[in-house]
């Protein structure tokens, strides 16, 4: 007996694919029945063991085919080998158990669908570009030379065309259509704190993939810094094959209980990037990093346009009803909580940087609005 597994579907988490088993018999006619058994990882689930081949399964080239589902449980990479195979005797009073090879290298990539909103995001490239509103950027690109005509601004003459043609000549540009996008994702213990079945850090890679997802089909480029126990850096590129770069480098980059700096990952990009980018920086602000963020702030906004995201805790939300003296004190903390992180923003905001603040299983939506509303309003 041969065995080949076949994968028929791409893995994401919490989702069933399916598998196919291709089994082939060698000499002889397949037994009555045979039965498969597998251990697989125990963040992999799949049909219940175990899988019985019987005769009537088999075609006229001693050929069967097995339908088999898997749901992996996490993001990562899994190495399955083969089946053990049991193969009755005649009159079923023994059985012979062998091992038969059918390994498959597996990988389970984050969710990254849009439900419902697909068909609004294809729509919004088209309806952007007719919006009656300045973007940024229009008039940086340079287009052609062509004769001045009267009405044409001085400051578009150009003086060495000029000269060369001994009448006036303008140039003439055009509206910058595409912008860089760099997400900087933090991967340390800012966000390493669990929220219902998932740690934050599983929100904000989700996030971050589904916003380059949107990006990527408004012809923006988009980039991705992950830091925390270790370093991932992918350059700003465009189209499908991008899209591809930046799930293969993320789907097995984890979060971890290690300190991270916001200011060192911000200086660090701000070294990589030769033009204007929007940096969106995603973790979980605390009130120390108002002044290790000071210095840093002021060389971003001279230069990029620069969006703080913080996930705010689903345990910092006050009661909705106060009648204990826990109750009271828990509200009075949430509140001074908030309204510390409030500030903080204001603070940012006066600053030139764009903030936002949001919960966990919000933050997609959130997020991907506050991109199409700033590309809709010509700040990108």
């Amino acid at each position: 007996l041969s065995l080949e597994r076949h994968q028929g579907a791409v893995l994401t988490v919490d989702r069933k694919a399916p598998w196919v088993l291709e089994a082939q018999w060698g000499e002889g006619h397949p037994p009555r029945f045979l039965k498969l058994y597998e251990t697989l990882p125990p963040d992999l689930q799949s049909n219940p063991y175990p899988l019985v081949l019987r005769r009537c399964d088999w075609d006229r080239l001693d050929r069967a085919r097995v339908d088999v589902t898997c749901r992996p449980l996490r993001r990562g990479s899994w190495s399955v080998e083969g089946f053990q195979v049991e193969f009755p005797s005649p009159f079923g009073f023994w059985s012979l158990s062998l091992p038969a090879a059918a390994s498959i290298d597996l990988r389970a990539y984050p969710d990254v669908r849009l439900p419902g909103r697909d068909d609004e995001l294809l729509t919004v490239t088209e309806f952007a570009g007719q919006l009656p509103v300045r973007r940024r950027g229009e008039g940086t690109d340079f287009r052609e030379l062509r004769d001045y005509v009267p009405g044409d601004p001085i400051r578009s003459v150009d003086w060495r065309a000029t000269s060369r043609r001994d009448h006036p000549v303008v140039k003439v540009f055009q509206e910058e259509q595409d912008q860089q996008v760099l997400i900087l994702l933090d991967g340390g213990y800012r966000l390493h704190q669990r929220e219902g079945d998932r740690v934050q850090f599983e929100y904000a890679l989700q996030a971050a993939l589904r916003l380059a997802r949107v990006s990527l089909a408004h012809q923006d480029s988009v980039g991705l810094h992950a830091y925390g126990e270790e370093e991932l850096w992918v350059a700003p590129g465009k189209g499908s094959a991008q899209f591809k770069a930046l799930l293969d480098a993320v789907y097995d980059f984890h979060s971890a209980p290690v300190p991270t700096s916001p200011a060192a990952a911000l200086e660090h990009c701000l070294a990589r990037l030769k033009r204007r980018t929007f940096l969106l920086l995603i973790t979980n602000l605390r009130e120390e990093d108002k002044d290790t963020l000071s210095w840093v702030l002021p060389l971003v906004s001279r230069r990029h346009l620069l969006m703080t995201v913080s996930l705010r805790e689903e345990g910092a939300e006050p009661p909705r009803s106060v009648e204990t003296f826990e109750q009271a004190l828990l509200y009075s903390a949430a509140v001074s909580y908030r309204q510390t992180r409030f500030r903080r923003q204001r603070l940012w905001e006066k600053q030139g940087v764009l903030t936002l603040d949001a919960r966990p299983a919000d933050l997609s939506a959130q997020l991907i609005d506050r991109y199409l509303s700033l590309k809709r309003g010509g700040v990108l």
